[in-house]
């Protein structure tokens, strides 16, 4: 038989499988590769583990519990990256909202600028406009359209992973 269908079957590696049929690794290598036969008492050791393994198919106590747990664990750490997910889409979605808020007031700014610059009756107001305009340029320049683009494909990012997350723990 050979290594992976010895682990796959029973577990165990080539030194320990060696051990329980008290030969030594060396002597269970030669007979995986057919060099060599093993004493009578190691092969009959060896079949009756063979044989113990497919007829106790179903999995002990141990096994059941530690996949209970395993699944348990697997559950709540699905449910918690899920939270996440759902916290950072909030997030970048008040994030989208300033930035698309803040673009809003800076281009009315600016706007507001140009038709204040043709009306005499501000001629004295030059400075304020200056101040206008370098707040709404420094607003524009923070929350650029690559800023906002950014976001949003963020958002796209963390809605896909939120939807794949909640189908995986829906099948669970």
């Amino acid at each position: 038989m050979k290594r992976q269908n010895i682990k796959k079957n029973l577990g165990c590696t080539q030194e320990e499988l060696a051990l329980l049929l008290a030969i030594n690794s060396s002597q269970l290598s030669m007979y995986e590769s057919g060099q060599r036969d093993i004493p009578t008492e190691a092969k009959q050791k060896f079949i009756a583990l063979l044989t113990a393994a497919k007829e106790n198919k179903t999995s002990s106590k141990k096994v059941q519990k530690i996949i209970a747990l395993e699944h348990k664990a697997t559950v709540l750490e699905l449910q918690k990256m899920v939270t996440e997910k759902e916290y950072l889409l909030e997030l970048t979605n008040q994030k989208i909202e300033l930035a698309e808020k803040f673009r809003q007031e800076s281009f009315a700014a600016l706007d507001l600028i140009t038709v204040i610059e043709k009306m005499p009756l501000f001629a004295s107001a030059k400075d304020i406009l200056i101040n206008i305009q370098n707040r709404s340029e420094k607003q524009l320049k923070k929350y650029s359209e690559k800023y906002l683009t950014q976001l949003l494909l963020k958002k796209e990012t963390l809605h896909y992973q939120h939807k794949s997350l909640s189908q995986k723990l829906k099948s669970l």
